[in-house]
């Protein structure tokens, strides 16, 4: 006598698929958040890499800052951060007098995770980070460094002298001490990241 297997039906091959369908909708989600999660990250460690290299030039210095009072030591990057780069140009397209803006060419690792170059903005001035007092750069972090719309990176490190984070990642507050600084980098996630170094 022969005994017949019974097949799968119809509605157990659909909720196989239907469990198969979600689990790689969950998956083809959650792979762009990480990605991006991932050149945030390594945004955070160029920064830190970068706070890095101004404390080797302040050693090297006698104490003085790459970038101060309006002078940015051109030298500064190619010799402390990526000694690929070839040339800084000083940007006239910055209309704050109170801020600089310097590009670079021919860099292999002063480079945004997503391959383009990173600029250098910076602020000084005791007018614009008074002394005690918290204030949000975020408004202009954000507009030199994120196109907020589409939350792409701009590749702008603002770099705040006389300054130090506050409270809130985007915030400055301004201090009497010279030698501190603070960056602001617009993330992919939308946040403006700041670091010191406090």
């Amino acid at each position: 006598m022969k005994t017949f297997r019974s097949a799968f039906t119809l509605t157990e091959v659909a909720l196989v698929l239907a469990l198969g369908g979600m689990i790689f909708g969950m998956v083809f989600m959650a792979v762009p958040a990480l990605m991006r999660n991932s050149r945030d990250t390594d945004r955070k460690d160029d920064l830190s890499s970068f706070i890095t290299a101004v404390n080797e030039y302040k050693t090297n210095n006698n104490g003085a800052l790459p970038f101060a009072n309006g002078v940015f030591d051109e030298s500064f990057v190619h010799d402390y951060v990526d000694n690929t780069c070839t040339s800084v140009v000083k940007s006239t397209a910055n209309t704050r007098a109170e801020y600089g803006r310097f590009t670079f060419s021919g860099c292999k690792n002063f480079e945004d995770p997503d391959g383009v170059i990173y600029m250098i903005d910076y602020g000084y001035g005791a007018s614009l980070y008074p002394v005690n007092a918290e204030r949000s750069d975020a408004v202009y972090a954000k507009a030199t460094s994120l196109d907020t719309a589409s939350n792409n990176v701009k590749h702008v490190i603002f770099v705040a002298t006389s300054s130090k984070c506050g409270a809130v990642e985007d915030h400055l507050i301004g201090t009497e001490n010279k030698n501190n600084f603070a960056l602001l980098y617009g993330l992919e996630n939308g946040s403006v990241y700041c670091l010191d170094n406090q």
